[in-house]
């Protein structure tokens, strides 16, 4: 085994060598190439520009204690990655770790472990596996995950932190998925501990063009859900104690959109009750941000709220209802209004029996004559009943009915009343 104090590539060079070990690697505008099974284990890693840049042909292993920087002006560091890349670079410092420099690096495969890595640039992206077992702190920079394969990300301990705040830009993941199929789990946290904050996006239906990407970014707010992302200008007529206090940015950059399920993991910073007096997490939903018309929309809720993982679904969410934007807030109590009069003659007004509702997930009813002969019946929230049955409207009189639903909010409800129709 070679032991060497200090590398200065200068020159062409060939690892083929089991094991290389150095304090610090200055790659002074040398092209040189790690043999399959080699390894480079090393302090901090520099690659500069000498003439011409240096570059690496990684298809052993590069293990860092220090930091990574790449000062090259023309190029990523990894030459002539394969399909399916085979270099790995493991960063596994005990004190932290800096992956910048003046140009970002296209890694093969990239490992973290042990302390926390921060992103100093942009763009630095990973073609192959990004194993996380450390924090990879994205301090308002941007890292790409170049692989539409849903283990692409491969997640032991740690989590991404996307914490920092509009003004000083966000810390975001961009995720090359493409037109591809499954289920995508960015490993958020909060600084906690751990992936509190996960997020996963299932994609249902396929996008294109196949070049598309999703780009994952949250951060948290104050009581008043302060500061607000670009470009919303309020929380329209939502209560901020009703709202969970952080915003998920989950961006498609397609021309078509998928259909998608999404899991927002949340962390309990932000629906304590100092901040948000009374909020009930069993009762949250998602809502997206229309900025074409300056609202926010609720999801009905086609998910689970689970106060135990700390997490809330929303399955079902069509191409049409994915924004950028995200939150989640305390759905509405639900109610329900019924009619005792119709008025079927044709003036708009009391025409058709309906029965109104706010926050209702399903609701049945039956409407009866004197006799006890089911005259009308129905299964559905939007339903209207004109007066008629069998073609023909029914005689002025007394009618009954028999009503029965349930809320998102988990109540239920049972109804038997009368109807007076008078033509």
């Amino acid at each position: 085994m070679n032991v060497i104090r200090k590398i200065f590539f200068m020159l062409p060079f060939l690892l083929m060598s089991s094991f290389a070990i150095s304090q610090g690697i200055i790659n002074n505008g040398a092209n040189f190439y790690v043999e399959s099974g080699a390894f480079i284990y090393g302090g901090t890693f520099t690659n500069q520009t000498n003439v011409t840049d240096g570059a690496i042909k990684l298809d052993g292993t590069m293990i860092l204690e220090g930091d990574f920087l790449n000062n090259a002006a023309g190029n990523n560091v990894f030459l002539n990655i394969e399909p399916v890349p085979n270099g790995s670079v493991l960063l596994n410092g005990t004190l932290p770790q800096s992956i910048g420099g003046s140009t970002p690096t296209h890694f093969e495969n990239l490992g973290i472990s042990n302390a926390t890595k921060i992103l100093n640039i942009n763009d630095c992206e990973v073609k192959g596996i990004f194993e996380v077992g450390a924090v990879l702190d994205l301090n308002h920079y941007k890292f790409i995950i170049d692989n539409p394969n849903t283990t692409a990300i491969n997640y032991s301990a740690g989590y991404i932190l996307s914490e920092t705040q509009p003004a000083t830009g966000l810390g975001d993941l961009q995720w090359n998925i493409g037109s591809s199929l499954g289920t995508y789990q960015v490993p958020f946290g909060s600084g906690a501990g751990g992936r509190d904050l996960n997020l996963a996006l299932t994609t249902t239906t396929a996008a294109s063009p196949s070049m598309g990407n999703f780009i994952f970014a949250t951060y948290p707010t104050d009581a008043m859900n302060l500061p607000y992302p670009a470009p919303v200008l309020s929380l329209d007529v939502k209560l901020p104690e009703k709202i969970a206090d952080r915003y998920w940015k989950i961006e498609p950059n397609y021309t078509v959109k998928p259909d998608v399920d999404i899991t927002f993991g949340y962390a309990l910073n932000d629906v304590d009750q100092i901040d948000n007096p009374g909020l009930k997490e069993d009762l949250l939903q998602a809502m997206r941000y229309n900025e074409s018309s300056n609202t926010w929309l609720d999801m009905e809720p086609s998910g689970t709220a689970n106060v135990a993982s700390q997490s809330i679904s929303c399955t079902g969410i069509k191409s049409y209802d994915l924004y950028k934007w995200w939150a989640l807030t305390e759905m509405n109590e639900s109610s329900i209004i019924i009619p005792n009069v119709m008025t079927p003659n044709g003036d708009g007004f009391n025409d058709f029996f309906h029965v109104q509702t706010t926050s209702i997930e399903n609701l049945d009813g039956q409407i009866f004559n004197r006799w006890g002969r089911l005259l009308f019946e129905w299964s559905g929230v939007d339903i209207k009943w004109d007066g008629t049955y069998d073609g023909k409207l029914v005689s002025d009189g007394t009618y009954f009915y028999i009503i029965t639903a349930k809320g998102y909010d988990k109540k239920e409800y049972h109804y038997t009343g009368t109807l007076t129709i008078i033509k």
